[in-house]
């Protein structure tokens, strides 16, 4: 019987070793083959590109930062390549003319001995923004070879922000901010999801004109961990002109 029992047991085990092996290989084969076709269609697509599908854009429009910021004037600079008749990428840089604000501070006496103990200062912060993102735009109706064009939009951009304050005249000498650093320059990052619509018309084979209204949203999470984002949530309105020097 215990022969029996051992003879079962080593054949179980031999048995779930080989399944074991098998699965190793497989996945191992599975791996290699989807990397290979990973690398064959990388080398198609890039042996595919087609340069008169390229074409480079200006756009003038608003955008604003929620947070009681404001908003501003701001300017785009793009790439644009059709990926097919129906999908596009672009890649973006844009910046905006500084938002400025300005918020009452409250400054401290040095001394116990100084009458009054704290005054109120006015100061100016001035923020910029500088943002590079890297958008998928799909046309849900028409298509982009057509004189008119609808599509939706979503990508992921980095935004880089800058911060600065200057204060009105007031007695320094007596008073400050203590270790409060206001007026220093302060710079902040963080990744922003965009989300929207836009409108293409094609004025010629070479020119199109577009405009877009999209949403910027903070990126707040990474490996499923919350993080800080110090950018807030921004919307804004953009008009253009593209130009294809290739056709």
């Amino acid at each position: 019987m215990g022969k029996y029992f051992i003879t079962k047991y080593l054949g179980r085990t031999l048995n779930n070793t080989c399944k074991t092996i098998m699965k190793k290989n497989l996945l191992k084969t599975t791996l290699l083959s989807t990397l290979f076709l990973g690398a064959v269609q990388f080398n198609q697509t890039f042996a595919q590109f087609d340069i008169e599908n390229l074409s480079f854009g200006a756009g003038i429009g608003t955008n604003s930062y929620a947070q009681g910021i404001g908003g501003s004037l701001a300017f785009n600079l793009r790439g644009h390549y059709m990926v097919s008749e129906k999908v596009a990428f672009t890649l973006g840089y844009n910046t905006q003319i500084p938002i400025k604000n300005t918020y009452e501070y409250t400054a401290n006496a040095y001394s116990s001995t100084t009458n009054p103990s704290s005054i109120d200062v006015n100061g100016e912060e001035s923020i910029s923004f500088h943002n590079i993102a890297a958008d998928l735009h799909y046309y849900f109706v028409s298509d982009m070879e057509e004189s008119f064009g609808l599509y939706g939009l979503v990508g992921l951009g980095l935004t880089f922000a800058g911060t600065e304050t200057e204060f009105e005249n007031y007695d320094k000498a007596n008073y400050g901010f203590g270790t409060t650093t206001y007026g220093e320059a302060q710079t902040y990052t963080g990744f922003i999801i965009n989300a929207g619509i836009g409108a293409n018309f094609m004025i010629s084979d070479q020119v199109s004109i577009f405009g877009e209204g999209r949403i910027g949203l903070p990126a707040n999470k990474q490996d499923d961990q919350l993080i800080v984002n110090p950018i807030p949530f921004s919307y804004g309105l953009l008009a253009g002109v593209r130009f294809c020097p290739f056709n």
